[in-house]
């Protein structure tokens, strides 16, 4: 069967868990929103764009916030391979981008950020 998109083929095959290169690939098309979402006053501006967006990680992850969604906030919000891909597929082809998803990302990443420095503190 021929498909138009990558997403049509991943979502005629089983749904499972999504990937780190779906976590990479979907932070770099949501990234001017996700700064957008990135307030002075948030933990998440201490990192800088490196970081945010370049940073390689052991486990494939590029980046903290594409991290970050996959190891805590994409499995909080139950996404899965299908469900990430449709994002994907959405902004790369469609331009359309979730903000309330982009904040919710940003706010789940600065909780994290918080938390984490009140214990390296503590």
């Amino acid at each position: 069967m021929e498909y138009k998109t990558t997403h049509e083929s991943i979502a005629s095959q089983e749904d499972k868990p999504f990937t780190p290169e779906q976590a990479n690939y979907l932070a770099i098309l949501y990234k001017d929103i996700l700064n957008e979402a990135i307030t002075p006053k948030s933990e998440t501006s201490a990192q800088n764009e490196y970081m945010r967006f370049k940073l390689k990680f052991s486990d494939r992850c590029v980046g903290t916030l594409a991290r970050h969604f996959y190891e805590s906030f994409g499995v909080a919000q139950k996404l899965t391979k299908n469900t990430t891909s449709k994002l994907i597929s959405d902004a790369k082809y469609n331009q359309k981008f979730d903000k309330k998803f982009a904040k919710a990302w940003i706010t789940s990443n600065n909780k994290f950020l918080k938390e984490y420095r009140a214990a390296k503190a503590s």
